[in-house]
């Protein structure tokens, strides 16, 4: 694999961890130094023994986070979404972080005045996505109860992909989306 790799014309290119890595299993690599590099340091952490690779894409990330109950009904409820920043060093250059910040106000995202028409896409994922954990869960009896997290891309022409799912609040979104709850003494 590392052969082919290297002598992969398609840079740049992602490489990432295949599993939790803390988000810092995630590298960027624009030439072959980089990718020899990478391999190095995903194949020494002990509980990695293969790597995903992934297309290298351009655009805004965009994390959106749910609550969902799937105990014999689909409903979830939509946080705001958040768009994180991950790399270590100023104007979005240095290594991938756990995330060194992130924000949730709207205008916050490049395409702002299409992210409300984005909405409708995204709750298109989202339902593709709860279908895919309702077929796994259906041999359980509980169902699943928790967060889904949505990791997204919007490009230049306004597509979105999705660069991850998981069953898990997201850090540091969920540091800035917790300022969003009040207690009211209820």
């Amino acid at each position: 694999m590392r052969k082919n790799l290297l002598n992969n014309p398609k840079l740049p290119i992602v490489l990432k961890a295949d599993g939790l890595a803390a988000g810092k299993g995630v590298f960027i690599c624009h030439d072959r130094k980089e990718v020899n590099d990478a391999l190095e340091k995903l194949f020494n952490i002990d509980k990695f023994n293969s790597v995903v690779i992934e297309e290298f894409l351009i655009g805004q990330e965009l994390s959106a986070i749910y609550v969902c109950n799937f105990r014999g009904c689909s409903y979830e409820i939509g946080l705001p979404w958040t768009k994180d920043y991950k790399s270590r060093d100023e104007y979005n250059s240095g290594p991938n972080t756990g995330g060194m910040g992130a924000v949730s106000h709207p205008f916050c995202f490049q395409h702002k005045n299409s992210i409300y028409k984005n909405h409708v896409e995204i709750e298109k994922i989202l339902t593709k996505s709860i279908v895919a954990i309702n077929d796994v869960n259906k041999t359980s009896a509980s169902g699943y109860l928790g967060f889904l997290y949505l990791g997204l891309m919007i490009d230049s022409d306004n597509n979105i992909k999705v660069l991850e799912y998981n069953c898990r609040l997201g850090d540091p979104e969920t540091q800035n989306l917790m300022l969003y709850l009040t207690n009211k003494g209820d």
